[in-house]
């Protein structure tokens, strides 16, 4: 359990409906990433960001976990799902706490690499 601690580094909030968390890449199945990301039980995954819908799940708590597909920075990159050098995803989800009250609720999500990926390594 320390050690799938260690491997989701921190948690930011930056504002009060975005979220920034920093992973590292090929987390096991399964992990959980934000637990209860809404106070309320309408939380839905917008359009913009059904893509990411096989690498991260949104229970029915409304906790986001990753799922049994591999987190690999190289294909998100390959995919151009993110920048090469800094693999930042944006996830967005509608938000309804009542029927004249919705908002986006964001996470964004910094996948770090492995320290002998080949992101680390340069040769002169």
């Amino acid at each position: 359990m320390l050690i799938l601690f260690l491997m989701i580094l921190h948690l930011i909030s930056a504002d009060n409906n975005t979220s920034i968390i920093y992973i590292h890449e090929e987390l096991p199945p399964n992990t959980l990433l934000i637990q209860s990301i809404s106070s309320t039980n309408s939380l839905q995954w917008l359009p913009s960001s059904y893509v990411y819908k096989i690498y991260f799940n949104l229970n029915q708590n409304q906790s986001l976990y990753t799922t049994n597909k591999r987190i690999d920075r190289e294909e998100f990159c390959e995919k151009n799902l993110c920048n090469c050098s800094f693999c930042l995803l944006t996830l967005n989800f509608l938000q309804t706490f009542s029927t004249n009250n919705i908002s986006i609720r964001t996470i964004q999500i910094v996948i770090e690499g492995n320290k002998i990926g080949s992101y680390y390594f340069f040769f002169l």
